[in-house]
């Protein structure tokens, strides 16, 4: 979670590609973006993921989801697939309900079990802009969350500010 700058992006593809080093069972890389095919030229993403929804295609990121869903309930606890939903902030009202409906419910009580390591990158943690229903009401006791700075150029773009906090682990974690 950040301002626009802040560097959400780049930072899940860091950690998407951790993934993939480190979790030697891991069997797919999943992108849902609708500006997929920019952060492939810029290599956020790597080019050998499977990216859906490049260039505002939300009726293939909504598919993306309910594939999703399909692993969900398919699943024997073996998928071993690293997703990555970025833009989330713009699913609700581009991406269809009926892929929307359930996405969080979804993500919050099937990927662990599902052997589904989930992230999801959005300017805000309300219930609107992590792809739910319309509301105001925060996850913070169901997300880890990594919220990153940004800051204004005298030009007006942002830049990282290559800082952050952490929010949703206790001590022990």
């Amino acid at each position: 979670i950040g301002r626009p700058g802040s560097a959400k992006s780049s930072f899940a593809g860091a950690l998407g590609i951790c993934r993939e080093l480190l979790l030697t069972e891991l069997k797919q890389s999943v992108v849902c973006d609708p500006n997929a095919h920019l952060k492939v030229r810029d290599r956020v993403w790597q080019s050998h993921w499977a990216l859906h929804g490049s260039g505002d295609d939300w009726a293939d990121l909504g598919e993306a989801i309910s594939t999703m869903y399909r692993r969900f309930a398919d699943s024997q606890g073996v998928n071993y697939v690293s997703s990555i939903y970025d833009e989330v902030t713009a699913y609700e009202g581009n991406v269809s309900d009926d892929h929307l409906k359930g996405f969080l419910p979804q993500i919050t009580s099937k990927a662990r079990a599902a052997e589904e390591y989930i992230t999801i990158v959005s300017h805000n943690d309300t219930l609107s802009c992590l792809g739910g229903k319309a509301g105001q009401a925060k996850l913070k006791d169901d997300m880890v969350q990594l919220n990153l700075g940004s800051k204004s150029t005298k030009r007006g773009k942002f830049k990282p500010t290559g800082k952050g906090c952490i929010e949703g682990l206790s001590f022990d974690e």
